[in-house]
């Protein structure tokens, strides 16, 4: 194909013609298929200062929003917040130091929270930190949701003691929301599950230059019949 393209440029008659065929050639170069592209970005929490306490509410919001996550459907409204196993959990053992996100139990049960993308994953994988012995795990479930809010996939664990750090990977495309839900069922634990080190997988999106040369290869070939057609 290359040399097909290369022997037309040289036989264009005029510069206005190899004007055209240079557009076109780079037009068809833009149209070649190339491996899919992706970036992995990773959300863990610790930038934020949790000397002073969890970081929770407006200020949460500003942090999630910097990766373009949106807190919602968060039931009942309990606390989400960020925090240090120093301050809270001590039986927390974290993969990343030194904050994790958890939901506040407050006393009730069935407590859950969306992590909502704006942009939708090709995959994601998040991790629930090492508990050690001497508190109470709820049972808990992570679920990935498309666009239209159907579950792409579930990860879920019953009531437990001590578990190692354990990381969970759900593929897509189209994860447009993670729902992390606990249940203490009735008894004082350690309220909702904790989760960290969450990778987000983007797919590549085309820069708007690629576009407009893809844009430019096909006025060129159409420039190119139409001449030949005159």
């Amino acid at each position: 194909m290359f040399g097909m393209l290369k022997m037309l440029y040289r036989g264009a008659a005029s510069n206005v013609s190899r004007t055209a065929m240079a557009i076109a050639l780079a037009g068809t170069l833009a149209m070649i298929p190339v491996a899919a592209r992706a970036s992995v970005i990773t959300v863990n929490f610790d930038t934020l200062d949790t000397s002073g306490g969890g970081v929770t509410g407006s200020a949460l919001d500003a942090y999630l929003g910097g990766f373009d996550i949106t807190l919602t459907n968060v039931t009942p409204t309990t606390s989400i917040y960020v925090s240090t196993p120093l301050t809270a959990d001590t039986n927390v053992v974290l993969t990343s130091n030194p904050n994790y996100l958890r939901q506040w139990w407050a006393g009730i049960n069935g407590t859950s929270y969306d992590l909502t993308f704006e942009t939708t994953l090709q995959s994601l994988s998040v991790t629930i930190p090492q508990i050690t012995a001497g508190v109470i795990v709820p049972s808990w479930s992570l679920t990935a949701l498309d666009s239209s809010n159907t579950p792409l996939g579930s990860f879920s664990d019953g009531i437990s003691g001590a578990s190692p750090a354990r990381t969970f990977t759900f593929a897509g495309p189209d994860i447009a929301a993670l729902r992390v839900y606990s249940n203490v069922h009735g008894f004082a634990g350690m309220g909702g599950i904790p989760i960290d080190d969450l990778e987000l997988t983007v797919a590549y999106v085309p820069e708007p230059a690629t576009l407009t040369i893809f844009g430019l290869g096909l006025a060129g070939l159409g420039y190119m019949r139409r001449r030949r057609a005159a």
